[in-house]
């Protein structure tokens, strides 16, 4: 295996700055993150990784390092900022999953929770302070409404809030929009785009919010993208894609709807950060070490995309050839380990393997929790 100067110093750089922002237990959670990144197959549980060769730890260290140990949030936002490509675009995929465990009774946080779609009750309005622009796919079957038309002096009743019905699911609905765009793809052939402005669903639910008498009117703008064809031959010709943004200003349409033909692709890497790394399979007792083994995860996916195309393809004997630079996560782990071994570890080995519980320690039964009942 062959590595590059330049590929070194920013493996080292990235590694040696994951090892400073861990703060306690450094050691463990180190080796535990290249555990992550190294097996060669996927594991669900943590004891597991303690068999692994970068973690000569016991399994109980890394329960501990999970439970005590500390992690600089901040330096590790900005590292994760420092090793981004500069010619990546300012687009984010953002995944809701949820952590089932609901029967963990020992867990102060765990319980039901009932987590309905709340776009028609303001998605975008506990964004309307941030500087970002939100891209997210609705049902076809939506109904959205134009601001309410102006009314003479002489109407009597109150005024009111909502105009003609846009039903998404009546083809008539979809006129000449207030943008349209056309362009070509080579995955989905022909794309035509229109984009309808100031558009808002009709708010559910009573009571104040934010000290506003009523629901508030969350206005954006509906964006219906329809394709050729998918990648993959199916009985469906044509596709929609419909889609709702929000923002400061009038969106790109070129830039939204590539962003949204991308997340395609973008599940694949959710599958693996869940499937293969094991994010929310392992059972942790507190949102704390939730969110700390949630960090070691980003670190360990983040880790695979800088190694990729740094060395040669290992491939296993039935499968086809394949570019470096263009090797699934699964590949790049068959090689860092092999490529951990060239760039060593700042982690200090274990000073010594401690025996375990002395026999016949008992502990008292662990504290439960009452189960929280909530919407979310």
């Amino acid at each position: 295996m062959t590595i590059t100067d330049a590929t070194a110093d920013a493996l080292v750089s990235f590694r040696s700055g994951l090892y400073d922002a861990f703060s306690s237990w450094a050691d463990a959670l180190f080796e535990l993150s290249d555990a992550l990144v190294c097996a060669a197959r996927s594991l669900s549980s943590v004891p597991a990784r303690s068999l692994e060769p970068e973690s000569p730890r016991s399994h109980g260290s890394l329960y501990k390092a999970l439970q005590r140990g500390e992690i600089d949030e901040v330096a590790l936002r900005e590292l994760f900022v420092a090793h981004r490509p500069r010619t990546w675009p300012l687009v984010f995929a953002v995944d809701a999953s949820t952590w089932a465990r609901g029967d963990a009774e020992c867990s102060p946080a765990h319980g039901w929770y009932y987590s309905a779609s709340h776009h028609s009750a303001g998605l975008s309005d506990g964004l309307e302070d941030l500087r970002c622009e939100v891209l997210v796919r609705i049902a076809e079957t939506r109904v959205f409404h134009p601001d309410a038309p102006e009314r003479n002096g002489k109407t009597m009743g109150r005024p009111g809030r909502h105009g003609e019905r846009v039903v998404l699911a009546d083809p008539s609905a979809w006129t000449p929009g207030d943008a349209t765009l056309e362009l070509v793809d080579h995955r989905y052939g022909q794309i035509t785009v229109g984009a309808w402005h100031n558009l808002h669903p009709k708010p559910h639910g009573r009571g104040h919010r934010k000290g506003k008498d009523l629901p508030p009117i969350v206005r954006a703008s509906v964006i219906h993208a329809e394709v050729e064809h998918l990648p993959k031959a199916t009985a469906r010709g044509k596709k929609t894609l419909p889609r709702r943004w929000s923002g400061p200003a009038e969106p790109d349409l070129e830039r939204s709807v590539i962003a949204y033909l991308r997340r395609f692709d973008i599940e694949h890497n959710f599958r693996l950060v869940k499937g293969t790394l094991a994010c929310t399979t392992p059972a942790r007792c507190t949102p704390e070490q939730a969110d700390r083994w949630t960090l070691l995860v980003a670190a360990a996916y983040s880790e695979l995309g800088l190694a990729r195309g740094r060395f040669a393809d290992l491939r296993l004997p039935w499968e086809r050839p394949c570019d470096p630079a263009r090797l699934t996560s699964h590949r790049v782990r068959r090689g860092l380990r092999q490529l951990r071994a060239i760039l060593g570890t700042p982690a200090l080995p274990p000073r010594s393997i401690t025996p375990g519980r002395p026999k016949g320690t008992k502990r008292p039964p662990r504290t439960r929790y009452p189960a929280i009942k909530r919407a979310a």
